[in-house]
C-alpha cells in the first residue's frame, strides 16, 4: 500500500500521545521508512522531518500509525491542500 518516498495526507491526527512529533490533519508527509509489525497486524511509518518519539521497550524510534494516513493522489490534489494551508497559515508539506 505505501512505500518508501510516497507523498501522504495526514486524515486522522486525533488521540496523539506525547511522546515525540505530532502529526496535522491534512499535511503532507514524506515516507522514510515503513516498518510492519506482523505480530500487532500493523503497519507504522517513518515521516521525513518528524520523530514519533523513543519506545521505552526496546529502545527503537516509534513509528506513526499508517490507518493515520492515506496516499496523495495527484499535483492537482497536492496544490488544493497547499492552498487550504495557506489560507490557515499551516506548512503544507514537512520534507
Amino acid at each position: 500500500m505505501f512505500n518508501i518516498s510516497d507523498k501522504v495526507v495526514c486524515i486522522d491526527d486525533s488521540d496523539q500521545d506525547d511522546h515525540g512529533d505530532s502529526v496535522i490533519l491534512n499535511i503532507i508527509y514524506v515516507i522514510r521508512g515503513i516498518r510492519d509489525y506482523e505480530e500487532e497486524d500493523f503497519i507504522g511509518l517513518y515521516l521525513v522531518g518528524l520523530n514519533a518519539g523513543i519506545d521505552e521497550e526496546d529502545g527503537s524510534e516509534r513509528t506513526f500509525a499508517s490507518e493515520r494516513f492515506r496516499k496523495l493522489e495527484d499535483i492537482k490534489e497536492e496544490n488544493r491542500l497547499k492552498n487550504i494551508c495557506k489560507s490557515t497559515n499551516k506548512e503544507y508539506i514537512k520534507l
